[in-house]
């Protein structure tokens, strides 16, 4: 397996997806955020390099608190089950 072809394969990915543009720093209308690579290592039983992921992390700390709105909704685990044990009990049917 050829690990140094996956973060290549994986920024490609990234590409066709879509999920970012490419924008120079003349045309930018607002500061630009630094960027951060974040690595995840996976070993087998033999403490063998099995594969690796690599991500890219935008640095929202330093960001304006009055720029944009930068609040990202999660649901927790222990709501998640709350709810689909409701779900379950008053047979409901549940939609994403």
């Amino acid at each position: 397996m050829d690990f140094w072809l996956l973060p290549i394969k994986e920024y490609t990915n990234l590409e066709r997806r879509d999920t970012f543009r490419h924008v120079s720093r003349s045309t930018a209308s607002s500061k630009t955020l630094p960027l951060k690579w974040v690595f995840t290592y996976k070993f087998d039983e033999d403490g063998y390099l099995t594969k690796f992921k690599a991500r890219i992390c935008v640095r929202g700390d330093l960001q304006d608190p009055a720029e944009l709105d930068t609040y990202a909704a999660t649901l927790a685990a222990r709501a998640l089950r709350a709810l689909m044990t409701i779900t379950a009990a008053f047979d409901l049917e549940a939609v994403q």
